[in-house]
């Protein structure tokens, strides 16, 4: 064993340069994300994990919130992305034991692999040796089922496992342990049980490390006084997996004591969170709000006649869209949220029901509840310990690393991200990967591709024309996304009867890395040319299919992936015999199509290594110095003629010592941005028009003095900020004087006007999260505003300790800062907080002179009327006022809160649907300045990452012309919305007259592949490839056939 330490060497021999590579420890989530943008950004890559797979605690999830996509779903294709990426070196069962500082910068790392008592490299994934182990035990809650379920001593965490190798149990094994028994070795078909645990020293040189090693979640059973040892009280991980249709019980929710059907399930908030115990966590895990109502909507999606409870003492749902979930699980779902404290939860023994002991802070008696289930949310410890332990750094009392230590760190090449940085969720983990590399990136910039291999695919199968359509099809479960409403076996049973159908098989998740293989298989033994999944969107998976496809020598677009999931088994989940008969059809659809497809060629297109930046705030002013650290060019956008943004209206003399670090490294920021060369600054400006593609935009940028610059870029980041909603007038009974917004308010402390005010009333959630009495069309929370409000309150009382502060708050929001509680604890010790009903926000009363306001306090049941000198409103945080304009001249879509909306809200929060374009900041949501910033340096790593090669590839399905069909009329390159068709000049010859006429023509460097100008031609002189007319007709004969026609057996079209 290595001892754990780190050492710095002292040497006065000359630097060279830093290596290009980087090893990241932790390969969940947020390691997923940054190890993957680092192979684009040209750096290898060395991931490694402690356990035997990769996906952390995310692939062990059954659902993600808001918008409950299966986790593994659309994990999966990252995992496998990871796994078969050739500039990633993954180790699983590896720990880092030492670091070594290198006086040139690099870092001399040491690892310890434990091998598993099996050859890797030769392992097949086959499972016999599973099979043939007669050892079973009870698992321990740190194994993937979390303790509910039996594992061999030869096993694998699940079957999607990453990477898919089997290991063996030395402390349950029967041969190693005895001796005796062997079966694993003895039927193992590839040979590769050789029982050696012996550890392996791997030494490598790095040029940074990123630590993301996430978290745990805490075991129920430190719980006694809410039973946590009980059988049937879980913690929010153990119900997942018990949910979970690939878990111990296929889904089925039972008490585990009897194995009876569960009938009533408590959720139990704050569980070791937000407390002062011994051994707890002071602050709020950020999460669990969230996902309880997630695990609470999917338990009635299962059987809605179970009786969900949720106790609490405030839902915190403060992000994109979660207060409409929350309204979602309460309105449509019947979820009961109960505002209470639970003191206690006992067994009765007669009924074998657990009682809830609960404090109903409404009406302050002392309640109790009988129930099947108790699910305690329990907190998340962050993974720091082991890392701090190699650095030999302290940690704080929160257990994370305080903010002086992260930049002396990052200094010498080690960087954080995920829950190593502070509590967060999956978008923002994710986030925080894409920063990490961002910031690795500017390191290494010097050494960008020194390591970087291309990837090589086999001989493409050459498809000749008359060749047989031979069609392998795999219809997929998707766990019981798909398979709880289709009949996924009798589908596949019946889809093999049709023409050209050589095999057709089912399984439980396509996209998994063994299902990959299964597929490449399945086009090898069978000769197949096509190949058609049917599962999930192809807005997530189809990549993943494609590049299996290369991989076994077929063209990537003779394939089609049918989306049963969103299309048939989520829409029709209450008439599964229609829906499988609907899944049928879509298939024989697709097999009539697939028989006409064509292989099809991508095209590099040289980009242009320049990125615009729109918005010189937090997240735009960081990405602007990263990109141009990096080496990219930049011109960053700024409507105002002052750089800032948001840090602007933010007072520098009152403020946080959390926060006045961050705003002097903006401070510092800005004077270096005015002298960077790589930074073009337009000031008082704004962007007019857009056109182009990704790699290759080009765009006209309007100053002040309505000069116009053209620009080329190859990427864009949108960064355009939030502004407060100064509205009042609706609950302030008109223009009131003395009613201000947060953003006002701000400014009378800055300004030191706010010190002449005596009483001073903080109203929380004014115009927004839209129930009870409260009429808004500002639905969800801002996210940031209580924690405003209490900064606010802080300054006010340390600048003069006898103004009277009142909060007035109906849940405070202060998920995603380990800071907040305590500064809430504080705040308490000076001003008077008191809670209203959603039912009943605050009246506000004013004589001219007078202000008063009278709320129905909840906790205590009394009506109250406070008396103020001035009001300050927790309006909403919108996004700018030109948003939508921006969006059409972008191409990019809107929320109907008026944000912009991102790609895919867990996995892709920076990039947009249109390839070149990113969001960053309050743009896609009101940020606190430290999320702002990751959120720009994250959308920075992913545009250099764009960029980087200097190359793209564009799309193979675009628009045709047939020139001889063609009439020049010009309506297609009207209403191509890309601007991707021309009109040319062809000379022609008519009887011996020579003439010239115009022609429409395709840049395919532009097309989309949208399919408009196909739809206005009049003579149908375009057609589209892969969506070609003739493919279209034969879908729709399938579904309805032609008596006498048979579309079967289609020979591949010219």
């Amino acid at each position: 064993m290595v001892e754990a330490r780190s050492k710095s060497i002292d040497s006065t021999k000359p630097s060279s340069k830093l290596v290009g590579e980087v090893l990241v420890v932790g390969v969940g989530v947020a390691g997923i994300q940054a190890s993957l943008d680092l192979t684009r950004l040209g750096y290898h890559v060395t991931a490694i994990d402690k356990s035997m797979t990769i996906g952390g605690i995310m692939a062990q999830l059954d659902k993600t919130f808001p918008t409950n996509d299966c986790s593994l779903c659309i994990l999966a294709p990252k995992m496998v992305e990871v796994y078969r990426d050739p500039n990633i070196t993954l180790y699983q069962n590896t720990e880092l034991k030492e670091i070594e500082f290198l006086a040139n910068g690099n870092l001399k790392v040491t690892l310890e692999k434990k091998r598993l008592g099996i050859d890797e490299e030769a392992c097949k994934n086959c499972s016999e040796c599973y099979n043939a182990c007669p050892v079973r035990f009870q698992e321990d809650i740190s194994w993937f089922d979390a303790g509910l379920n039996m594992r061999h001593a030869a096993n694998i965490p699940f079957p999607s496992a990453v990477p898919p190798v089997y290991g063996i149990d030395p402390d349950k094994c029967l041969h190693v342990n005895f001796g005796i028994c062997g079966k694993c070795q003895d039927i193992c078909p590839a040979n590769c049980i050789d029982f050696d645990f012996t550890s392996q020293i791997i030494e490598i040189t790095v040029g940074s490390i990123l630590f993301a090693t996430g978290s745990t979640q805490m075991d129920p059973s430190m719980f006694p006084t809410l039973a946590g040892e009980h059988p049937d009280v879980l913690n929010g991980i153990q119900f997942e997996r018990l949910m979970c249709a690939s878990g111990p019980e296929g889904g089925e929710i039972i008490k585990l004591s009897t194995r009876q059907h569960a009938h009533r399930i408590a959720f139990l908030q704050c569980v070791g969170s937000r407390s002062k115990k011994e051994g707890e966590l002071e602050f709020c895990s950020s999460v669990c709000c969230m996902y309880a109502m997630k695990e609470a909507q999917i338990t009635k999606e299962h059987d809605p006649d179970v009786e969900c409870m949720i106790f609490n003492t405030e839902n915190r749902a403060c992000a994109k869209g979660f207060h409409e979930y929350y309204l979602r699980a309460k309105d449509d779902y019947g979820v009961k949220f109960m505002q209470g404290r639970v003191a206690s939860v006992k067994e009765d023994l007669g009924s074998q029901d657990l009682i809830i002991a609960y404090e109903d802070i409404r009406t302050g008696k002392v309640k109790e509840e009988p129930v099947d289930l108790v699910i305690l949310e329990t907190a998340l410890v962050p993974n720091t310990k082991p890392m701090a332990d190699i650095l030999g750094i302290e940690l704080n009392e929160h257990h994370y690393f305080d903010p002086g230590t992260v930049d002396s760190l990052q200094q010498k090449g080690i960087f954080l991200a995920g829950y190593n940085i502070k509590p967060m969720d999956i978008p923002l983990s994710v986030v925080s990967g894409s920063a990490a590399a961002a910031q690795i990136a500017r390191r290494l910039s010097k050494s960008r591709f020194d390591r970087i291999v291309e990837k090589e695919f086999p001989p493409e199968k050459n498809i000749r024309q008359g060749d047989e359509p031979r069609i392998g099809i795999m219809v997929c479960h998707c766990g019981i996304n798909i398979g709880r409403t289709v009949d996924v076996e009798w589908i596949a049973e019946e889809i093999q009867k049709e023409p050209n159908v050589v095999v057709a098989i089912h399984n439980y998740y396509s996209c998994s890395s063994d299902s990959q293989v299964t597929l490449k298989e399945m086009i090898r033994e069978h000769d197949l040319n096509r190949f058609i999944v049917a599962s999930c969107t192809p807005r997530t998976h189809e990549p993943l299919f494609r590049v299996t496809l290369q991989e076994a020598g077929l063209n990537p677009y003779l394939f089609e992936l049918v989306n049963i999931r969103e299309h048939v088994s989520w829409v029709h989940m209450q008439e599964p015999e229609l829906a499988t008969q609907k899944a049928l059809e879509l298939l024989k659809m697709n097999v009539a199509k697939v028989r006409g497809l064509q292989p099809q060629q991508r095209k590099k297109i040289d980009i242009k290594k320049t990125v615009l930046i729109i918005g010189g705030g937090p997240a735009g002013l960081h990405a602007a110095w990263n990109l141009a650290k990096q080496g990219f060019a930049v011109h960053l956008v700024e409507k105002e003629g002052t750089l800032g943004g948001a840090v602007n209206k933010i007072s520098r003399e009152f403020v946080l010592p959390r926060e006045r670090a961050i705003l002097e490294k903006l401070d510092a920021l800005l004077g270096e941005i005015r002298n960077e060369d790589n930074i073009s600054l337009h000031m008082n400006a704004h962007v007019d028009e857009v056109s182009g593609f990704v790699g290759n935009y080009n765009v006209t940028i309007v100053e002040s003095s309505s000069e116009e610059a053209e620009v080329e870029v190859g990427a864009i980041i949108v960064a355009t900020g939030a502004v407060q909603d100064p509205t009042t007038e609706n609950v302030a009974g008109g223009n009131v004087p003395r009613v201000y917004t947060q953003e006002e308010f701000e400014k009378l402390i800055e300004d030191r006007t706010a010190g002449s005010f005596k009483k001073v009333v903080f109203i929380q959630c004014t115009n927004q999260r839209d129930d009870g009495n409260m009429s808004s069309d500002f639905p969800n929370c801002s996210g940031i505003c209580c924690k405003i409000s209490l900064k606010q309150a802080m300054m006010l009382h340390e600048a003069d300790p006898s103004i009277q502060i009142t909060i007035l708050h109906r849940g405070m929001q202060l998920s995603g800062d380990i800071n907040a509680e305590s500064l809430f604890d504080d705040v308490q010790r000076f001003a008077a907080i008191a809670r209203y009903s959603p039912d009943n926000y605050p009246s506000i009363e004013h004589d001219g002179e007078n202000i008063a306001i009278s709320l129905d306090e909840v906790n205590t049941g009394m009506a109250l009327r406070v008396e103020a000198d001035a009001v300050v409103l927790a309006t909403p945080f919108r996004s700018i006022s030109n948003t939508k304009d921006l969006a059409m001249k972008l191409k990019v879509p809107v929320t109907h809160d008026g944000y912009f909306l991102e790609a895919h809200v867990k996995l892709r929060p920076v990039d947009f649907a249109t390839e070149g374009i990113f969001l960053a900041g309050s743009a896609q949501w009101p940020k606190t300045l430290d999320d702002a910033v990751m959120q720009g340096l994250a959308a920075a790593g992913r545009a250099a990452g764009l960029l980087a090669k200097g190359f793209v590839e564009v799309e193979g399905i675009t628009a045709r012309v047939d020139e001889e069909a063609c009439i020049g009329c010009g309506k297609c390159a009207e209403v191509c919305p890309y601007s991707a068709i021309e009109m040319i000049e062809r000379d022609l010859t008519i009887d011996m007259v020579h003439i010239t006429v115009p022609k429409a023509h395709v840049m395919d460097a532009m097309c989309k592949g949208c399919g408009t100008c196909v739809g206005e031609c009049p003579t149908h002189a375009i057609d589209q490839r892969h969506f070609k007319t003739s493919q279209i007709s034969d879908m729709i004969k399938a579904l309805f056939p032609v008596p006498g026609e048979d579309v079967a057996c289609r020979r591949l079209a010219p």
